[in-house]
């Protein structure tokens, strides 16, 4: 478009001009639709066949095209004309998107050609990406804790490192060690970080595994670093390797 200049001073004369976007990261994307408003004059009158009016689409910084639309050398549109185009029906959605428009004034007639481009949008619909929760992990052996709770004892703890919010608590005899741990009847399931539980005479260690109802985490090491193996009878198997997060 070339106002307020006389028509045929300021249009495309002798060839072809073109216009090209910056890179348009559409990679997150499953669909994007482009709109904008094109005006086209083409003086069908003294037209030849090298006038046209192209839009077009890359998805690779610009090495290949794909048209999105082009009008030809018998086509006009002397007016803002809304036009509209889904990108991905043409080209797969990439990091490397462009949009080029080219004009041409064919060389065998001196033809009055002007274009124009104005309001250009993209809307698009982001992919939706999903991720699987970490496996179990374990809780700080120094955040558990023992309490008083009126008539009852509480037990304390901490978040599980991998996330998960169900724990599984073990109780063991002191004097028999760890081959006595098992599960607390009742409090494989807990989803909190405490419990208060009636007292019962002996002396006993407590130990808390998170779990996501289906395996189970850490135990927590031993004085020299080893992991705890699961007891003979636990709560949730250990498929697979626990969390690499645990203490």
């Amino acid at each position: 478009m070339n106002p307020p200049a006389a028509s045929g001073n300021g249009d495309v004369d002798g060839g072809e001009v073109m216009v090209t976007s910056p890179p348009i990261d559409a990679s997150a994307f499953g669909s994007v639709h482009l709109t904008l408003q094109r005006w086209h004059f083409n003086n069908t009158a003294t037209f030849d066949a090298g006038d046209h009016y192209v839009l077009e689409l890359s998805n690779d910084a610009g090495a290949t095209w794909a048209s999105l639309e082009t009008l030809g050398p018998q086509q006009t549109a002397n007016a803002w004309t809304t036009v509209g185009f889904d990108l991905e029906t043409k080209k797969p959605l990439t990091a490397q998107m462009k949009l080029r428009v080219r004009t041409a004034d064919g060389t065998a007639n001196d033809t009055v050609v002007e274009s124009a481009i104005d309001a250009v949008a993209l809307d698009g619909t982001r992919l939706c990406t999903t991720t699987s929760a970490g496996a179990p992990g374990g809780v700080p052996a120094s955040s558990l804790a023992v309490d008083r709770d009126g008539s009852k004892i509480r037990l304390s703890w901490g978040e599980d490192c991998g996330g998960r919010t169900g724990f599984g608590i073990y109780r063991g005899d002191l004097a028999a060690g760890y081959a006595s741990a098992a599960p607390l009847a009742g409090f494989c399931g807990v989803g909190g970080t405490s419990i208060s539980i009636d007292p019962d005479t002996g002396s006993y260690f407590f130990l808390v595994a998170p779990n996501d109802g289906a395996v189970e985490g850490s135990l927590g090491k031993t004085s020299d670093g080893t992991p705890r193996p699961q007891p003979a009878v636990a709560c949730w198997p250990r498929a697979g390797a626990v969390n690499a997060c645990a203490p």
